[in-house]
């Protein structure tokens, strides 16, 4: 996902920011961490509350061990 943003400054300058933004799968992020010998990866989902912008849906916190 890309969110870009054009500043135009009084003086005409111009400037665009583009900031990406990457979703991942389960399963990508435990071939990701594996194929870098990570081992016992877990997944949460349940630690922010559902009430925050960034919950479940969006955020997943991941543990390995190296």
């Amino acid at each position: 996902m890309l969110s870009q943003y054009t500043i135009i400054e009084d003086s005409g300058n111009i400037d665009t920011y583009r900031f990406w933004t990457h979703f991942f799968s389960q399963a990508d992020l435990s071939n990701m961490l594996e194929a870098q010998q990570f081992r016992n990866i877990e997944f949460r989902e349940d630690i922010l509350p559902a009430s925050d912008l960034w919950n479940e849906d969006n955020v997943v916190f991941t543990k390995g061990v190296k």
